[in-house]
C-alpha cells in the first residue's frame, strides 16, 4: 500500500511540473505548440486522465 501512496505522490508531482513548466511558457510558445493559455489546465487535465 505504500507504495502505491508513494508512487501516486510521484505521479502528481511529475504533472505538477509539467503544468508548472507549461505555464512558464509565453503566449507565443504556447501558440506555436498549439495551445493557449486559457487552455492549458484543460489540456494538461485529459492528459492525466
Amino acid at each position: 500500500m505504500l507504495t502505491s501512496i508513494t508512487r501516486a505522490v510521484h505521479l502528481w508531482r511529475e504533472r505538477r511540473r509539467a503544468y508548472q513548466e507549461l505555464a512558464a511558457l509565453d503566449d507565443r510558445l504556447l501558440e506555436d505548440i498549439g495551445l493557449c493559455r486559457h487552455e492549458l489546465a484543460e489540456h494538461c487535465a485529459r492528459l492525466w486522465r
